[in-house]
């Protein structure tokens, strides 16, 4: 798609009002201004252009692609600003990492579309705002403060996960280990399979 960039100046010819005749003008575009005396009637001449417009089948679909880029240009300003009373830098850290004392192997920021601001996790969001809280759609990584779509995936930017990965080594809790759940390449899945009791120790049992 095709939109005009910049309108070029062009020469034209300029009518007197006072006798009628004609003198030739250069280099004639918006902002135009200049005095003359006619070459017939010797009377002064002022001739400006203050605007210009296109006309054309094409000229509102130029107009709402002009539009459209402004509002795009004035959000990414808007974003920009959001992000520096937030303290977020690009490429630097977010504060502990983007931890939180709610989560604290988490490594990331979620921007919630209901405020348009940024916080560790949804109740973080809820002890300071005064709105219900809308799920969010984007995240900032902690490592590096890329802003980016939520997801699971390592960061975008810097490669980095976004949450520490749970792991199967001590399901169970008390320090146990659930061997179902363990990887077959794991040597300790089965650990102790082919030890053998005593009928003495069976008998204190």
């Amino acid at each position: 798609l095709c939109h005009p960039y910049e309108m070029v100046t062009s020469d034209c010819w300029v009518s007197c009002f006072a006798c009628g005749s004609t003198s030739l003008a250069r280099a004639v575009g918006a902002g135009f201004a200049k005095s003359s005396e006619c070459g017939a009637c010797f009377r002064t001449t002022r001739f400006s252009v203050e605007g210009a417009t296109i006309a054309g089948p094409a000229a509102a679909l130029w107009r709402r692609v002009a539009a459209g880029e402004a509002e795009r240009t004035a959000a990414r300003a808007a974003a920009r600003e959001r992000r520096a009373q937030e303290g977020i830098v690009g490429g630097t850290p977010l504060p502990k990492q983007g931890t939180c004392k709610h989560y604290g192997k988490s490594y990331r920021w979620f921007r919630f579309p209901c405020c348009k601001k940024a916080y560790p996790c949804e109740k973080c969001h809820d002890e300071v705002a005064d709105h219900e809280v809308e799920w969010a759609t984007r995240m900032i990584c902690g490592y590096c403060s890329k802003e980016q779509i939520f997801s699971n995936k390592p960061c975008m930017g810097c490669g980095a996960a976004q949450f520490k990965a749970r792991t199967t080594h001590w399901e169970g809790g008390k320090g146990t280990r659930d061997q179902v759940v363990m990887s077959r390449n794991d040597k300790q899945k089965y650990s102790g399979m082919n030890k053998t009791t005593s009928k003495k120790q069976k008998a204190k049992k």
